[in-house]
């Protein structure tokens, strides 16, 4: 399980140099006048924008936003890049499907790079790249799930794939979509990983999640399995079961409660614009609604106020909306990424790896666009935000002395993990993978080789290097950062 060098040294160059340049890709970008960004697909008709979401499309007025940068998805820049890359050779196919791979366009990724080595079965990274997906779309083992479910003690469904199995609590497409999600995720890492120059495992089984359906119930098993300090957690990766436990945010009584208010209160407009159907213009009406004083006023006014009411409904509700989605999605992205950790490989026990590697490797694969995964290229915004709420600036010593880690979800800490690799890798990927090179194959040394690793790699001048991650961190922007009018944003409770 040692990492590659001397083969395709040229390859792995090439790799690490994509890995080194992510390019971000716009898309729509929305700015709602009255508070919150997002990027989503739009179609501007007239005074009319319909957001398309994955919960469904949303009308709103073009007053309702005080701006919009059109743009596009990568899945609208795809086919020109491909155009372009299939006039070229087998490396102008890699780079788009590196491109492709990046932005989370896994399959058109998978596509590209297939070609590229029909175009020339010698050229690396891509050979080494389309047999590990030969190896990946080989069907893996049922695992054993009778201990699994002994432990449970609910009732779960089964949802599979060729890799992956999902013990669930939902309808059947949901499931689906989730498994979906992870398949890409677990396609991209590998992917990744191997293009850098690791030897991976593909596990033969297949690898297990438990999604709960309720949060209740994931605390109680959490509390009975991990302990009390973990119930501060949405998801857990437990080492010793090696299966991934995550819990549903849209039936947490708070997101409940908000959700089903701003439905009934959508339901409650649309009754109320159906009662002025009959209703002659110079006529007056009584407008009643929910935490409102009743009032006498023209046809008019009414409709104007129906449709602020209801432009502040949708905007509040497709917010909510996308942040469950997008947290609840993060975390069984993040589990799993824990769990390929270990199943390929890539550490050979769960002990190799510090846990502020484990986790900030984790968090390298939480970008979301729109309610939709986002790939490697584009920055987690939350995570961003986490970073620049920090109270001071963090201490390499301390992280790479994983303080702060171990006892639940702490934001501090592991926005600090977050930041740090995510610098590493970016800015200086080759000593990078030789810092993982050195956890995977350890010398005899000091109890602590995980600081005694970085510092061999990244040497004793910590400070240095603290100070190049911090100018790079001030530099990173989100896409609505880098588009959109600077607006103030307030640090959320508890960040």
């Amino acid at each position: 399980m040692r990492h590659r060098r001397a083969a395709s040294t040229g390859a792995v160059t090439l790799a690490v140099a994509l890995l080194a340049a992510p390019e971000p890709a716009p898309a729509d970008l929305l700015s709602f006048s009255d508070g919150g960004e997002v990027q989503l697909p739009v179609e501007v008709d007239g005074d009319l924008v319909r957001v398309t979401a994955p919960g469904g499309t949303y009308t709103f007025r073009a007053d309702d936003f005080r701006a919009i940068v059109p743009g596009h998805w990568p899945e609208h820049e795809w086919p020109e890049r491909r155009s372009r890359a299939e006039e070229g050779d087998a490396a102008d196919r890699f780079r788009a499907a590196w491109w492709a791979l990046e932005h989370g366009l896994t399959d058109e990724a998978v596509d590209m790079l297939r070609a590229a080595h029909r175009a020339d079965p010698a050229l690396e990274p891509p050979a080494r790249l389309v047999a590990v997906l030969d190896r990946l779309e080989r069907p893996a083992k049922a695992p054993d799930l009778a201990p699994l479910r002994k432990a449970l003690r609910s009732e779960f469904k089964v949802a599979e794939t060729p890799r992956l199995l999902l013990l669930h609590q939902h309808d059947e497409a949901v499931a689906s979509d989730r498994l979906a999600l992870l398949d890409r995720v677990m396609t991209t890492f590998f992917l990744s990983y191997t293009a850098i120059g690791f030897d991976l495992n593909v596990p033969p089984e297949k690898l297990v999640a438990v999604w709960f359906a309720e949060e209740s119930d994931y605390l109680a098993f959490v509390r009975k399995e991990a302990g009390d300090a973990f119930l501060t957690t949405r998801g857990y990766y437990h080492p010793t079961r090696r299966v991934v436990f995550v819990t549903d945010g849209s039936n947490r009584p708070e997101d409940r409660r908000l959700i089903s208010g701003l439905r009934l209160r959508l339901d409650e407009l649309d009754r109320a614009d159906r009662s002025l159907a009959g209703v002659a213009p110079s006529a007056r009406v009584r407008l009643s609604f929910t935490g409102e004083r009743p009032r006498a006023v023209t046809r008019q006014e009414a409709e104007q106020r129906i449709r602020a009411l209801r432009g502040e409904a949708q905007r509040k509700l497709l917010l909510a909306e996308l942040e469950r989605l997008r947290s609840d999605q993060a975390a069984a992205v993040h589990e799993l990424v824990h769990q390929l950790v270990i199943a390929s490989g890539l550490s050979p026990r769960y002990d190799r790896f510090p846990i502020w590697l484990h986790e900030g490797i984790a968090m390298q694969f939480e970008a979301f666009r729109g309610g939709q995964w986002a790939g490697l290229a584009e920055v987690p915004g939350h995570r961003l935000d986490q970073w620049r709420w920090l109270r001071s600036e963090p201490s390499i010593d301390a992280i790479v002395r994983d303080e702060g880690f171990g006892q639940g979800y702490a934001p501090a800490p592991y926005a600090a993990a977050w930041a740090l690799v995510f610098h590493l890798r970016t800015r200086q990927p080759e000593a990078f993978v030789a810092f993982l090179d050195q956890l995977r194959n350890p010398r005899p040394g000091p109890a602590d080789h995980g600081a005694a690793a970085f510092h061999a790699v990244f040497g004793h001048d910590s400070e240095a290097l603290r100070r190049d991650w911090v100018a790079h961190l001030q530099t990173l922007r989100t896409p609505i950062e880098r588009e959109l009018p600077p607006r103030s944003r307030k640090r959320p409770p508890g960040a």
